[in-house]
């Protein structure tokens, strides 16, 4: 060892450590003296190399948090409400985010919505203008995504049978030149969205 480990910094000790880090004896001492620094009251996991096995004591570590952190309550949920705008004979032009809730708008596979007035800023021959849409929609598909943290995103897939209004939505959002316009000016409250029994 060509440096003396207690005298550097913990900056120094993590950049030693990086250098050193296919040298198993160098990497060690390193490691030892940066944790020897850590507060005693610091939440701690042992030292992998006082383990006796510790490739399977490690993994046994990993899967007790990874089933701790499953049986957590999910803590934030988004709900995602996204248009298809496919062309009926290409199937191409994917879909667009109409809107995001914090709360569950209770849509299943087969329910049909009603959305109002929903904006979309274009360019006109001067300036930004809105154009407005409204039509129903049937749910197609809803998918539920766990992500890190606790998070749950749900997107909802809808289709309209509107394809002459969901035709010109499309070419209002193609039609968005590559300045940023900000959000949509869309409705904030619950009735944006209108739920419809058959």
């Amino acid at each position: 060892m060509t440096q003396n480990l207690q005298d550097m910094t913990n900056a120094e000790l993590k950049h030693y450590i990086s250098e050193h880090r296919n040298d198993r004896e160098e990497f060690r001492q390193a490691l030892q003296v940066l944790l020897d620094r850590r507060d005693a009251d610091t939440a701690s996991q042992p030292y992998p190399f006082d383990l006796a096995d510790p490739e399977s004591e490690v993994t046994a570590i990993l899967k007790d948090k990874i089933e701790r952190s499953a049986t957590q309550p999910v803590r934030v949920a988004y709900y995602n409400l996204y248009l298809r705008i496919d062309r009926e004979d290409t199937l191409t032009g994917g879909k667009i985010r109409i809107d995001t809730y914090t709360f569950d708008p209770q849509l299943i596979e087969g329910d049909t919505v009603r959305i109002e007035d929903w904006k979309v800023g274009v360019t006109g021959e001067r300036e930004l203008e809105n154009r407005v849409f409204s039509f129903e929609a049937t749910v197609t598909e809803v998918h539920k995504t766990v992500v890190r943290h606790q998070h749950l995103s749900v997107d909802i897939i809808l289709e309209s049978p509107d394809r002459e209004t969901i035709g010109q939505l499309r070419e209002a959002v193609a039609s968005i030149n590559s300045q940023v316009f900000g959000e949509n000016n869309r409705r904030e409250y619950p009735t944006f969205l209108d739920k419809t029994y058959a």
